[in-house]
């Protein structure tokens, strides 16, 4: 029995590989015949254009023919595999192995027929064990050979065939349009048109408010003469350009626009050309924020962006803007609008240049789209103009004065004098002059005023005005530099001095034209006396004689004024009592007085010369001549107490200048080697020098007094104090060139005693004078 189980199992395998092999064959079957009338289903609907009953019947027929296809070739040979329904039984898988092996013939039958006898006796059950163990070893799966169902591969070649060569012919739409009439049984469609529309632009977008060119072409069996947009409910013809080839412009389109092309009848599928919003500047102003140093208001400009303003404006643009993300100001450095609200945009810069900039607005679709130039001019703060002019006293030419006038284009801030010792200009002193603030102002001022320097030094000044302008941090202009030197006391002595000496001059040469005038006079007063009447040249010499004798007497006040100021300011600081001073003052005084007597005089001469009354004019004549002895006999007493007063106080600085000299001399003897030089001894040399030549005048003016006064003077102790100096400048000489110490010191010692004796005999020089005085 064992034999025969192994007969069933390998029978049961064999019926298993059948039914595989049945279902491998209709697969290849219902894929090649049911393609093969998919496709002649298709052919027939594209070809015959069906309508929709006829597409029915077609598509259900379809789905029979399938359906019966797949039950005969896929279903039934799985249910039999699966064992769902009945299949061949084993007798029958026997004839079909017999068939194909020989050896086996009706072997296997009869086995199969023996056991299903009822007789099971021991001979029976014998021979069928015998019988199934000699096919036990004969492989009944080989009587199936998966390769032969290759022969039914052919039946696919077809309408693989069909489909590969309406690809190449680029006839897809044979089965694509068919399939979808075929599947869509119920939709009513019509024929295809006999031409087709393409939009052949690249792009169906454009910008907001920019012209877009639709560009169509037809493509057929017809060519249509003319071709129709619709869109917005409305109709319009296309452009020809050639035949097939249209055209149409969008002019400025806003939003989004669908459309639809028509011709002969035939309609194209919609087509929707998207209008992109572009980033648009729907209006801006510029807030001008002057600097405060121009006083003036803010403005505000509305609809432009060019401006011209005052160098350091703040200038903020405000944007109103559409469809809008993004607003640059592109410049040499670009500048980023801030936005705190929807499509408004601000932006602050502060301006010191010109500035060339543009406005660029963006979005998410288009990057600076707009892009907007605009210049703004900037004109910088002018420094600040001053014109000075500048005068000396007439009087005591030690004070200058100044007017000038400061001027800005916008206001000034301050105005300052500065003045300094003209060898040290960092020692720099400011005075302050109030000026308005305005953009103009005058001003007059002195110097030194009441400013503290050092007499002797020379300064240097300059006036400096400075603008308002903030942004440049007050703006100056400078004038130009003036020299000025107060004179020291001495300088100042000599100078009052040296006007006395000229105001002696002057008074000689006034005392000779006295004398001239005292004799013509004596000459009109004979001839009036001689005659009755003056003929017109006497008239002419009087009327010269008077002019000049105006001139006389003017030029007497002007010197008696000249005196007296003179006298006024010489050692003004002086609290000692000046007899001698006080004594001269005291006789100008009494001059000025005669002076307006003569003057009076001359008034009355004058009117009497037209009336010519003899007598009366005879007494004003003879009074004017004593009038004029007197005046002459006065103004000698005060030429010569002028003279005099000169004498002794020229005598008196000399005196002091010797005395200041000793000083010196003393103190450059005490000085340490090093200070003590031979250039210095030469400076002192000098001075007295000088000194001796001023002894020398005083003594020749001294000479000119008609009482010449006692002036003290050894010219044995002036020699040897040049001696002195002279020697002391020797020795210094010598030390400096000495290279021996010892000598060096000698020198030194010997030059020091020298310059010791010449202090000392100055000094007695200068206590000699004072003695005198």
């Amino acid at each position: 029995m064992n034999n025969f189980n192994i007969i069933q199992t390998k029978l049961e395998q064999f019926i298993r590989k059948y039914y595989t092999n049945e279902l491998i064959k209709g697969a290849i079957l219902f894929f090649s015949i049911g393609l093969l009338y998919l496709i002649i289903t298709l052919l027939i609907e594209y070809f015959l254009w069906l309508n929709s009953g006829l597409r029915t019947v077609l598509f259900w027929l379809f789905i029979a023919v399938e359906v019966g296809l797949f039950i005969k070739f896929i279903a039934l040979p799985l249910a039999k595999l699966f064992k769902l329904q009945k299949g061949i039984n084993y007798k029958q898988a026997s004839a079909i192995i017999g068939n194909h092996f020989p050896e086996v013939n009706d072997k296997l039958l009869n086995v199969l027929q023996l056991k299903e006898t009822n007789d099971h006796s021991e001979l029976l059950l014998a021979s069928i064990d015998q019988k199934a163990e000699e096919l036990s070893p004969i492989p009944f799966n080989f009587a199936i050979n998966f390769k032969h169902n290759t022969k039914y591969l052919k039946y696919a070649v077809i309408p693989i065939a069909i489909l590969l060569i309406s690809f190449v012919l680029g006839k897809n739409n044979w089965f694509t349009d068919s399939y979808k009439r075929v599947v869509n049984y119920q939709t009513a469609y019509e024929p295809p048109a006999p031409f087709s529309f393409f939009v052949i632009n690249e792009s169906l977008q454009t910008e907001e408010n920019k012209t877009f060119r639709l560009f169509v072409q037809t493509e057929g069996d017809v060519v249509p003469d003319d071709a129709q947009i619709n869109f917005n409910q409305q109709s319009y013809f296309l452009q020809q350009r050639q035949p097939g080839t249209f055209e149409y412009v969008f002019e400025q389109p806003k939003q989004d626009i669908t459309f639809n092309l028509s011709a002969n009848g035939v309609n194209s599928k919609p087509y929707t050309l998207r209008v992109v919003e572009v980033p648009t500047l729907l209006n801006f102003q510029m807030v001008l924020n002057y600097p405060n140093y121009t006083n003036k208001p803010n403005e505000v400009l509305k609809g432009i962006g060019n401006a011209v303003v005052p160098q350091g404006t703040q200038i903020t643009w405000q944007l109103n803007t559409k469809a809008t993300d993004h607003v640059d100001l592109i410049s040499k450095d670009t500048l980023a609008f801030s936005t705190e609200e929807k499509g408004v945009f601000k932006a602050s810069k502060r301006v010191y240049n010109n500035l060339d900039y543009n406005i660029s607005t963006s979005n998410k679709n288009l990057k600076n789209y707009e892009n907007l130039a605009y210049s703004i001019s900037v004109i910088k703060d002018q420094y600040p103009e001053l014109k000075i002019e500048s005068k000396t006293d007439s009087l005591d030419q030690q004070t200058l004065y100044f007017k000038g006038q400061v001027s800005d284009d916008y206001g000034l801030s301050k105005l300052q004098l500065v003045y300094y010792p003209s060898e040290n200009e960092t020692n720099k002193l400011v005075k302050n002059i109030p000026i308005s603030s305005s953009n103009f102002d005058e001003f007059l001022t002195a110097f030194p005023n009441n400013l503290e320097i050092e007499a002797g030094i020379p300064y240097e000044l300059y006036f400096e005005v400075f603008d308002n302008d903030a942004v440049n941090k007050n703006k100056s202009t400078k004038s130009s530099v003036f020299t000025y030197r107060k004179r020291t006391k001495d300088e100042e002595e000599q100078k009052q001095l040296n006007e006395q000496n000229e105001t002696i001059k002057d008074l000689n040469k006034s005392l000779e034209n006295f004398k001239k005038q005292e004799e013509q006079l004596k000459e009109i007063s004979n001839t009036q006396k001689e005659k009755s009447e003056l003929n017109y040249n006497d008239k002419k010499k009087l009327e010269n004689f008077l002019k000049r004798q105006k001139q006389q007497e003017d030029m007497m006040k002007q010197f008696n004024k000249k005196l007296q100021n003179n006298l006024e300011e010489f050692q003004k600081e002086n609290q000692k009592e000046d007899p001698f001073k006080e004594k001269l003052q005291e006789r100008l005084k009494e001059n000025e007085k005669q002076l307006k007597k003569d003057e009076k005089l001359l008034e009355e001469l004058e009117k009497l010369k037209e009336k010519f009354k003899k007598e009366e004019f005879t007494e004003k004549l003879d009074n004017l001549a004593k009038q004029a002895k007197n005046q002459k006999r006065s103004m000698e007493q005060l030429l010569e107490l002028t003279k005099r007063y000169y004498v002794s106080k020229k005598m008196e600085k000399i005196s002091n200048e010797l005395d200041k000299l000793a000083k010196e001399q003393d103190k450059l003897a005490n000085e340490n080697p090093e200070k003590n030089t031979k250039e210095k001894q030469d400076e002192l040399n000098k001075k007295f020098e000088d000194i001796q030549k001023q002894l020398e005048d005083l003594e020749k003016e001294n000479k000119q007094l008609k009482s010449p006064m006692d002036i003290p003077r050894n010219k044995n102790a002036e020699e040897n104090i040049i001696k002195e100096q002279q020697e002391a400048s020797e020795d210094l000489e010598q030390k400096e060139q000495s290279t021996d110490e010892k000598q060096k010191q000698d020198k030194q010692n010997s030059a020091k005693q020298k310059q010791k004796n010449a202090a000392q005999k100055m000094k007695q020089m200068s206590m000699s004078m004072q003695m005198q005085m």
